[in-house]
Protein backbone atom coordinates (compact mmCIF):
# COMPACT_ATOMS: atom_id res chain seq x y z
CA UNK A 1 0.00 0.00 0.00
CA UNK A 2 1.40 3.49 -0.74
CA UNK A 3 1.11 6.58 1.32
CA UNK A 4 -1.89 8.87 1.23
CA UNK A 5 -0.24 11.38 -0.27
CA UNK A 6 1.12 8.58 -3.57
CA UNK A 7 -2.65 7.74 -3.67
CA UNK A 8 -3.72 11.58 -4.22
CA UNK A 9 -0.87 12.36 -6.72
CA UNK A 10 -2.65 8.94 -8.64
CA UNK A 11 -6.13 10.68 -7.99
CA UNK A 12 -4.32 13.59 -9.64
CA UNK A 13 -3.15 12.15 -12.65
CA UNK A 14 -6.27 9.75 -12.96
CA UNK A 15 -8.14 13.18 -13.14
CA UNK A 16 -6.00 15.13 -15.38
CA UNK A 17 -5.01 18.27 -12.69
CA UNK A 18 -1.76 20.04 -13.26
CA UNK A 19 -0.15 20.53 -10.02
CA UNK A 20 -0.05 24.27 -10.86
CA UNK A 21 -3.87 24.86 -10.81
CA UNK A 22 -6.54 25.99 -8.22
CA UNK A 23 -8.43 22.62 -9.32
CA UNK A 24 -5.62 21.06 -7.88
CA UNK A 25 -5.36 22.40 -4.48
CA UNK A 26 -9.17 22.47 -4.63
CA UNK A 27 -9.25 18.60 -4.85
CA UNK A 28 -6.37 18.03 -2.79
CA UNK A 29 -8.11 20.26 -0.15
CA UNK A 30 -11.28 18.00 -0.43
CA UNK A 31 -9.18 14.40 -0.06
CA UNK A 32 -7.49 15.27 2.72
CA UNK A 33 -10.85 16.79 4.46
CA UNK A 34 -12.84 13.60 2.91
CA UNK A 35 -10.18 11.20 5.02
CA UNK A 36 -9.94 12.98 8.19
CA UNK A 37 -14.03 12.49 8.08
CA UNK A 38 -13.64 9.20 7.66
CA UNK A 39 -11.18 8.66 9.92
CA UNK A 40 -12.70 10.77 12.89
CA UNK A 41 -15.88 12.00 11.98
CA UNK A 42 -17.42 15.36 11.62
CA UNK A 43 -18.97 16.41 14.82
CA UNK A 44 -17.34 18.67 17.55
CA UNK A 45 -19.68 17.51 20.23
CA UNK A 46 -19.12 13.80 20.20
CA UNK A 47 -16.93 12.38 22.50
CA UNK A 48 -16.21 8.89 21.44
CA UNK A 49 -14.58 10.87 18.65
CA UNK A 50 -12.31 13.16 20.78
CA UNK A 51 -11.61 9.90 22.88
CA UNK A 52 -10.64 8.17 19.77
CA UNK A 53 -8.24 11.37 18.28
CA UNK A 54 -6.79 11.56 22.17
CA UNK A 55 -5.55 7.87 21.61
CA UNK A 56 -4.36 8.09 18.40
CA UNK A 57 -2.14 10.45 19.15
CA UNK A 58 -0.72 9.12 22.35
CA UNK A 59 -3.31 11.35 24.60
CA UNK A 60 -5.30 9.96 27.56
CA UNK A 61 -8.84 10.54 26.52
CA UNK A 62 -10.54 11.88 29.07
CA UNK A 63 -14.49 11.56 30.06
CA UNK A 64 -15.75 14.89 28.44
CA UNK A 65 -15.26 16.37 25.71
CA UNK A 66 -13.31 19.36 27.82
CA UNK A 67 -11.25 16.89 29.00
CA UNK A 68 -9.66 15.46 26.03
CA UNK A 69 -9.15 19.07 24.44
CA UNK A 70 -6.98 19.48 27.84
CA UNK A 71 -5.04 16.41 27.03
CA UNK A 72 -4.14 17.22 23.75
CA UNK A 73 -3.37 21.03 24.64
CA UNK A 74 0.26 19.74 24.61
CA UNK A 75 0.45 17.63 21.97
CA UNK A 76 1.68 18.66 18.71
CA UNK A 77 0.79 16.48 15.71
CA UNK A 78 0.63 17.66 11.84
CA UNK A 79 -2.80 16.47 10.48
CA UNK A 80 -1.44 15.34 7.28
CA UNK A 81 1.37 13.51 9.02
CA UNK A 82 -1.39 11.69 10.64
CA UNK A 83 -3.49 10.81 8.19
CA UNK A 84 -0.29 9.61 6.16
CA UNK A 85 -0.15 7.34 9.24
CA UNK A 86 -3.57 6.38 9.65
CA UNK A 87 -3.56 5.02 5.59
CA UNK A 88 -0.10 3.30 6.01
CA UNK A 89 1.77 3.31 9.33
CA UNK A 90 4.26 0.83 8.22
CA UNK A 91 5.31 3.25 6.04
CA UNK A 92 4.58 6.78 7.15
CA UNK A 93 5.45 7.30 11.01
CA UNK A 94 3.39 9.30 13.48
CA UNK A 95 5.36 12.56 14.34
CA UNK A 96 4.72 13.57 17.80
CA UNK A 97 6.67 16.98 17.91
CA UNK A 98 8.46 17.55 21.39
CA UNK A 99 7.78 21.65 20.95
CA UNK A 100 5.68 23.64 19.56
CA UNK A 101 8.45 25.26 17.53
CA UNK A 102 9.40 22.01 15.87
CA UNK A 103 5.94 21.61 14.80
CA UNK A 104 5.48 24.85 13.11
CA UNK A 105 8.81 24.12 11.23
CA UNK A 106 7.36 20.80 10.00
CA UNK A 107 3.59 22.07 9.23
CA UNK A 108 4.49 25.21 7.09
CA UNK A 109 5.51 22.05 4.63
CA UNK A 110 2.83 20.00 5.34
CA UNK A 111 -0.16 22.51 5.63
CA UNK A 112 -3.86 21.28 6.20
CA UNK A 113 -6.21 23.19 3.80
CA UNK A 114 -7.29 25.53 6.76
CA UNK A 115 -10.43 26.79 4.50
CA UNK A 116 -12.08 23.37 4.14
CA UNK A 117 -11.11 22.32 7.57
CA UNK A 118 -12.87 25.08 9.16
CA UNK A 119 -16.35 24.22 7.39
CA UNK A 120 -16.05 20.73 9.06
CA UNK A 121 -16.76 21.44 13.05
CA UNK A 122 -14.48 18.62 14.84
CA UNK A 123 -11.11 19.42 12.07
CA UNK A 124 -11.80 23.50 13.13
CA UNK A 125 -11.29 22.79 16.57
CA UNK A 126 -8.37 20.75 16.43
CA UNK A 127 -6.57 23.69 14.16
CA UNK A 128 -3.47 25.53 15.33
CA UNK A 129 -2.25 29.16 14.65
CA UNK A 130 0.98 28.59 13.23
CA UNK A 131 2.35 31.75 11.87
Amino acid sequence: MASLAAAFAQLAITEGLSRKSRAYHDRRSAFYVQAFESEFGTSATDLEAWQAFCREVGATPGLSITKCKKALKGIHVNLINLLGHRYNPTVVPLIRFESFAHFRAYTRKHIFPKKKAKEDSFLKVLLRQIL
